[in-house]
């Protein structure tokens, strides 16, 4: 891999410029985005796939499509012949084949000759269909006027765009249409206006508040169905009773739509990284009547997929309260039986079984509708587990394990397209037989790390397993490697072993990365994610030094003296806490966009529950929104959990790095800490990006994490 910087004969010794070009080589390592089969005969598959990556240069994430074309034999003789094209720049918002895969609807944003953006053609969306590569509609979606932006963002709302099985029909979701606006000033001077002429026309109605979905979802407001007729050329915009916000859109038949709609309340608390919230299950005619529920009130019921002859749907379902993510039940339904009530297919915790703690991909169902698929986290990686179904749709077995699989893309008659990776090697793209799980990669995986690793599981006593990769090898020698500590955030999430571009950057410079999981992860044999509430910041903090003290005693490569942390959100929480319990251990810790002062936290992040959730307040009122302690009690509790208590304790050097539009943990937290830091006399630093909760911006992205090479560097040689 070209740029691979060779590994330092003191990790702390570090050319900047080497590792800058080092870390670029691995953010441009592209991951699986999406893949589809174009076609799937007897004798031939046809693959369409798209990869990211991100572009420094650019400073953008990019894209590309490769096709691929596999002789079905050569697959079961082992002689594996593929003929692949060259990856071809994509840059478009959405794609989506047909069921057959001879059509596709491809979603572009409108650029004029030049490529560049202007007022005029800011938020101007195309809307392209082809049948079998040949063009049969262009559709400006701005000039047609029915609706806002169309909906994208599939890591959060399933399935945003939708062909119907005679691919006649493509249904897609989209921001609603608000009426104009106009300020009660006009441009040709003062105007009288009676209140009965500002209801009507709506003026000073522009900085009227509008609700959203929170932390990365701020321009999501209202959603609406819009079902697209290609022989009729007709726009249906459908708006859900209830004012339910509609997403995940399923078809059943040519005639109906399923989805997950979530509910509406009086405060909407965040939704990203949370499955507590509260939706249903609906169906609704593609004529906007008929509409109906089908999953029951008061639950978080999402991930609805409709079996290939849209006879039965099965979706997940857990409790509203509680953690913000957790295992969930699978259930399910006979679609037209009015009066079957849904059942529980798969317990939320099966007793001697493996908890389902991730969405349904959008193709889950085998062609037959024998069988369906999920990928969960289990313990340090992701697993497919397959459901064997009988004709009334129960479980025959146990589900079947394939392990180290970390997504499902598309399923296609005998085949199904997954992808896998690893810290140290690169996604690949895998054909998985259905009849007998047999693994074909189609794609190679490159070793991103050339120096040898060490891999070591360590076993949590009620927690998913932690892992730690280091250098190993004869010319390594003892006490000289040092370690970087990382818990993840939430807490309610899990690390998994899979190629994370930062992680393969320390392991290049030298360090030994310690992932961690904790007591509260998901992705456990058994879910315990109940278990922390009301214990942060002390039964996660301990659990995770006794990892890591267990880790130093096992592994004799590791300097003791040498020891940092590096968590964001939940994890900023727990490296602050070690930073101040232990802080004869901790040398230096970076904290990007970490909760601070939960006593503070609990009035301005858009996902208050969190709080009360997690420092395990009972007695919670109706309306969980309610920003603010409501007891004496509960305040000291909450003061006692925070990291901003301890700083006195602090004897590391802290990097603080903050999004300035992060509304999940406000930058207010970080800058707090930072200031209780500098008042104590201790050593602190902020930068400060414009981005959101993750960092995710290129730029935001590579500045901090070179940053943060550098923080621990020199405070590592002190």
């Amino acid at each position: 891999m070209e740029g691979l910087i060779e590994p330092p004969s003191n990790p702390l010794d570090i050319n900047i410029d080497k590792v800058a070009k080092s870390y670029s080589d691995f953010l441009k390592i592209p991951i699986l985005s999406a893949a589809s089969f174009t076609q799937d005969t007897a004798d031939l598959l046809n693959v369409h796939t798209e990869w990211t990556y991100d572009d420094v240069i650019s400073k953008e994430k990019s894209s590309f499509v490769q096709n691929h074309s596999i002789v079905k034999s050569s697959v079961l003789a082992n002689t594996l012949v593929i003929a692949s094209s060259m990856p071809v720049p994509y840059d478009v918002k959405l794609t989506c084949f047909s069921n057959a895969g001879s059509k596709k609807a491809v979603l572009t944003t409108f650029a004029d000759a030049t490529n560049k953006k202007t007022e005029e053609n800011e938020n101007r969306e195309l809307l392209r269909i082809y049948d079998n590569e040949m063009l049969l509609k262009t559709v400006d979606l701005k000039k047609l006027d029915k609706h806002k932006e169309i909906y994208t963002l599939k890591s959060q709302w399933g399935s945003t765009m939708a062909w119907s099985q005679d691919g006649t029909k493509l249904a897609y979701m989209a921001e609603k249409k608000t009426p104009k606006v106009e300020p009660f000033l006009e441009p040709k001077g003062f105007t009288h206006v009676t209140c009965d002429q500002i209801d009507d026309s709506r003026k000073g109605e522009e900085f009227a508040f509008r609700q959203s979905w929170g932390e990365q979802l701020t321009e999501s407001h209202e959603s609406v169905v819009v079902i697209f007729d290609l022989y009729t050329e007709e726009f249906k915009v459908i708006e859900l009773p209830d004012k339910l916000f509609p997403s995940d859109l399923q078809w059943v038949n040519n005639s109906s739509i399923v989805g997950t709609g979530y509910v509406h309340c009086e405060w909407r608390l965040g939704l990203i990284y949370c499955t507590n919230r509260e939706s249903r299950i609906f169906q609704i005619g593609i004529d906007g009547n008929n509409f109906r529920y089908l999953s029951n009130p008061g639950k978080s019921a999402f991930s609805p997929r409709v079996n290939p002859k849209s006879e039965f749907l099965i979706w997940q379902e857990r409790e509203v309260r509680g953690p913000h993510d957790k295992s969930r039940e699978i259930m399910g339904l006979k679609i037209e039986d009015q009066l079957e009530a849904p059942r529980i297919l798969y317990p939320t915790n099966p007793q001697t079984l493996i908890p389902v703690y991730q969405n349904f991909p959008f193709q889950c169902w085998s062609l037959d509708g024998s069988k369906y698929f999920v990928v969960t986290p289990n313990d340090v990686e992701s697993i497919m587990l397959e459901f064997n179904i009988s004709t009334d749709y129960r479980l025959t077995r146990d589900p079947l394990v394939i392990r180290n699989i970390d997504g499902i893309h598309s399923i296609g008659k005998d085949y199904i397209l997954a992808s896998r990776s690893s810290a140290i090697e690169s996604p690949s793209l895998l054909l998985i037989s259905i009849e007998n799980q047999k693994i074909v990669p189609l794609t190679k995986s490159v070793r991103v790390i050339s120096r040898p690793v060490n891999r070591l599981i360590i076993p949590g006593p009620v927690s998913p397993a932690s892992f730690y990769y280091g250098p190993t090898g004869d010319d390594v020698k003892r006490n000289t490697i040092p370690l970087m500590v990382m818990p993840h955030g939430g807490p309610h999430s899990v690390f998994l072993d899979s190629y994370i571009p930062e992680i393969a950057l320390f392991l290049s410079l030298g360090y030994g990365v310690l992932r961690l999981n904790y007591i509260g992860s998901t992705g456990g044999t058994t879910d315990t994610t109940e278990r922390l509430c009301g214990k942060i910041g002390v039964a996660d903090v301990q659990y995770c030094q006794a990892i890591v003290a267990t880790l130093l005693c096992d592994e004799p490569n590791l300097n003791p003296t040498q020891v940092v942390a590096n968590g964001g959100s939940h994890g900023g929480f727990l490296s602050a806490h070690l930073s101040s319990s232990f802080p004869d251990i901790y040398k230096a810790v970076a904290l990007r966009n970490p909760v601070t002062d939960l006593l503070s936290c609990v009035s301005v992040s858009d996902i208050t529950d969190w709080s009360y959730v997690e420092m395990g307040i009972k007695n919670l009122p109706n309306n969980t929104y309610v920003p603010i302690v409501k007891t004496l009690e509960d305040a000291k509790k909450y003061m006692e959990c925070s990291p901003i208590q301890y700083v006195e304790a602090v004897k590391g050097a802290t990097l603080l790095l903050l999004g300035s539009d992060d509304i999940r943990v406000p930058m207010s937290q970080g800058m707090a800490y930072y200031r209780a830091l500098l008042a104590a006399g201790k050593i602190a630093e902020v930068r400060l990006y414009k981005d959101c909760h993750p960092l995710q911006k290129v730029p935001s992205r590579f500045d901090s994490t070179l940053h943060t090479v550098l923080w621990f560097a020199k405070y590592l040689k002190k």
